[in-house]
């Protein structure tokens, strides 16, 4: 163990000198600063004349020349892989047992309730749909000006944090993939039909997997994602005092 540990002062001076090196995320700001202050404490025990400057010198040569940028990538890519980790056990719950006879039964009552759905004709609602939209646009135009009158000088948690901003990336990633493609094709089966469905046969399989994975993905995101994230906010970052609600 050092017998030089650095003083407050200093270690807020770390701070600042990794703030001044354009590294955005306050979680990343404390491992740097952390493996900074442990390298100096260790140039202090060998070189007890060297003073602060110096010793920062000396170990902040050593690092490229894009000095921390490398390292935040790294820790970018780290954190991604380790959320991505993290949630699939989770998703990957629906596919066994017990689980998959919950996602089974799901699927049949989807399925038999929209094969018995038919023929749907959706043209005399357009108007309606276009006048939604339109309200949609203004509020929409709304709340985007609220936020940049109101909070454009308050930055969110994934501007803050790295491992909330990888966090929310793949919670993003794994719930596109599980309804994308189909979505993607039932989008495609409204507009070549005109408005017009027809939910009798093969396609009401479809329809049922997307109801039935949009419904498990909502269930992911709003009560089992969130906990990961505040475990790991109290496990590993406890000490910045973070508030995620």
């Amino acid at each position: 163990m050092s017998q030089n540990q650095l003083p407050e002062g200093e270690i807020q001076k770390l701070f600042t000198f990794v703030k001044s090196k354009n590294v955005p995320y306050k979680d990343v700001q404390f491992e740097i600063v952390d493996h900074l202050a442990s390298a100096m404490e260790d140039l202090k025990d060998d070189n007890p004349e060297w003073s602060y400057s110096k010793c920062l010198d000396e170990i902040y040569n050593k690092f490229p020349i894009t000095g921390f940028a490398m390292l935040q990538l790294e820790k970018e890519e780290a954190q991604k892989k380790y959320w991505r980790k993290k949630m699939l056990p989770f998703v990957k719950e629906y596919f066994k047992l017990p689980k998959i006879l919950l996602t089974a039964a799901l699927f049949i009552i989807f399925q038999n309730l929209i094969s018995k759905i038919g023929l749907i004709d959706l043209s005399e609602f357009e108007r309606v749909i276009f006048n939604t939209s339109q309200i949609t646009n203004f509020l929409v135009i709304l709340i985007s000006t609220y936020r940049f009158k109101y909070l454009k000088n308050k930055p969110s948690l994934e501007e803050e944090y790295l491992f909330v901003k990888s966090f929310k990336q793949a919670k993003s990633l794994i719930l596109l993939f599980l309804i994308s493609i189909p979505f993607i094709i039932a989008y495609f089966h409204f507009a070549v039909n005109n408005c017009t469905l027809n939910l009798s046969g093969s396609i009401s399989y479809l329809y049922a997997y997307l109801l039935t994975f949009t419904i498990i993905s909502i269930h992911l995101s709003y009560k089992i994602f969130p906990t990961l994230l505040n475990d790991e906010a109290d496990h590993r970052y406890g000490h910045m005092n973070i508030l995620l609600t």
